[in-house]
């Protein structure tokens, strides 16, 4: 019950972030909450301080009813993992990005409801476009720092050992974990067009952060996903199905295949070695 319980807190506290942003700016600038609330959402600093709250506050609760502190839970959930796994996970975090994208894509063949209105699209795009100074430091903030950690530490750090711990003698118990941790996290990004590429991922997140008992390497996968779209704009590289504007093409069969290797290859050099599977050590 406490996972689900601060699984709903942490989708609260977003929301109510973003609203009490939206108050703020609306009584300051004296514009309209429909206005306001439009700013705020695609406003990169508000949304990496929505994140940092929504998810903060669950995480430092789970801390102290789980460790007794915050000082405990970090140092066991961010133990040390050898640099090279690290840098494996990021880098299949970077290579499993496109691959995710064609899966939405597909998704979105078979449920043509789940797609991406254009306009909808167009405001993501230019909520992650870096073209000030500003937008340099907020937007990687929110998407490649504050997103992986705080999501990292509440998912795998907090929900999947306090499951693991409660289901340790049930037989395939800790693969049930990963997976049912991962469609808790695929549902709490609210998205119906990504919500299988998203599980994909919480899949391998989960399995990683398992096998090493820390989620640095989580951390890193994650950040390496979510680095992508920050980075691989189409003023940088133009890919199709991936960072154009028509939301029906697709990513090239080659280079989505290709993609998913070098991130299958990657994931498994990382996976090399691994800590000590006791979850109450």
């Amino acid at each position: 019950m406490i996972v689900l319980a601060l699984s709903g807190a942490a989708l609260v506290l977003l929301a109510a972030t973003v609203w009490l942003e939206a108050l703020v700016l609306g009584l300051v600038r004296g514009q309209p909450a429909s206005v306001a609330i439009g700013t705020v959402s695609h406003d990169p600093g508000a949304l990496a301080l929505a994140q940092l709250v929504g998810l903060g506050v669950p995480v430092l609760v789970a801390a102290w009813l789980v460790e007794g502190g915050p000082r405990a839970f970090v140092s066991r959930a961010l133990a040390p993992v050898p640099w090279d796994r690290a840098l494996a996970a990021f880098l299949a975090g970077l290579a499993l990005q496109l691959p995710m994208v064609e899966l939405s894509h597909l998704v979105t063949d078979l449920w043509p409801a789940l797609r991406h209105a254009p306009e909808e699209e167009a405001a993501l795009r230019e909520t992650l476009r870096i073209h000030d100074l500003y937008s340099a430091i907020a937007v990687p903030m929110a998407l490649v720092v504050l997103a992986p950690v705080t999501e990292e530490l509440l998912f795998r750090a907090f929900a999947q050992r306090e499951l693991a711990l409660r289901l340790a003698r049930v037989p395939g118990g800790r693969p049930l974990v990963i997976a049912l941790v991962a469609l808790f996290f695929a549902v709490f990004h609210m998205d119906g067009a990504s919500v299988l590429a998203i599980l994909v991922a919480g899949l391998a997140l989960g399995a990683i952060a398992d096998r090493w008992q820390s989620v640095r390497i989580s951390i890193a996968l994650h950040a390496g996903v979510n680095l992508v779209p920050v980075a691989l704009t189409a003023s940088v590289v133009p890919i199709e199905g991936f960072n154009d504007t028509d939301p029906s093409t697709h990513v090239a069969p080659t280079l989505a295949v290709a993609s998913a290797l070098v991130s299958a290859i990657a994931f498994g050099l990382a996976w090399r070695g691994g800590a000590p599977r006791d979850v109450r050590a």
